[in-house]
């Protein structure tokens, strides 16, 4: 008879324990889980925030926060979300934005974390920032005719341009080179010829910093109009 009541208390001991609820079957250790990650594999790199979500589960229901580390970029920094609202929800989302204007490419490396210490198996993804275009124009000349036939993007994202001007110069026309910066303001010019009729019809940018110029010159030609190379390293 003891036996039996003991066998019995038992049972009923344990059949309250897995019925009681908020106790999980996967007890109090269980991790948490990432179930997906919606992020885009491109973003503008203008500054814009963007927002991503995160899916996850929880048999505890006791979210803490979600890590994003840093797996691969030089100049981004990691942070964190507070998942402490999702306390006592064992599934569901939540978001977070990222914004950048640096163009390289970043690897994250995500992880949940709930109040007993557990972590989630880490989740990786990549997403790469876009320059994005942005439109503006710029002129430049004085009270004469001025031309521009040539125009490249320097190595500091400036721009070289190059053509003739009758408003500027020492003759008739003079080759005229501009140095701008990314938004086309002007950072400085150079014009170059005689006394006579000089035209400038292409630029390139050498390998040392300098600028490689070609056009016809009367200035300074043997006779009629002869074609000119310039070699200019700008003093700034």
């Amino acid at each position: 008879m003891f036996k039996a009541k003991f066998l019995l208390t038992v049972f009923l001991i344990v059949f309250v324990l897995v019925l009681t609820p908020g106790v999980s079957s996967g007890g109090a250790g269980s991790p948490p889980e990432i179930t997906y990650v919606d992020f885009p594999k491109e973003i503008s790199a203008d500054g814009t925030p963007v927002q991503g979500t995160v899916g996850f589960r929880d048999s505890n229901g006791g979210l803490l926060k979600a890590i994003f580390a840093v797996a691969a970029a030089d100049d981004f920094q990691p942070f964190e979300v507070d998942l402490s609202s999702f306390q006592g929800q064992e599934e569901g989302g939540f978001s977070f934005e990222i914004s950048t204007t640096s163009s390289q490419k970043v690897t994250l490396n995500l992880t949940l974390l709930d109040q007993e210490g557990n972590a989630s198996p880490s989740v990786l993804f990549t997403f790469e920032p876009i320059q994005a275009c942005q439109s503006w124009s710029r002129t430049f000349g004085g009270s004469d005719w001025d031309w521009g036939y040539s125009v490249q993007q320097t190595s500091d994202d400036g721009y070289i341009l190059f053509g003739s001007t009758c408003s500027y110069g020492a003759g008739k026309s003079d080759f005229w080179l501009i140095k701008t910066y990314p938004q086309g303001n002007k950072q400085w010019s150079r014009t170059f010829g005689g006394s006579e009729d000089d035209r400038g019809y292409s630029v390139q940018q050498a390998s040392d910093g300098g600028y490689i110029l070609l056009g016809i010159t009367e200035s300074y030609s043997a006779g009629g109009r002869d074609f000119r190379l310039i070699k200019y390293c700008p003093e700034e």
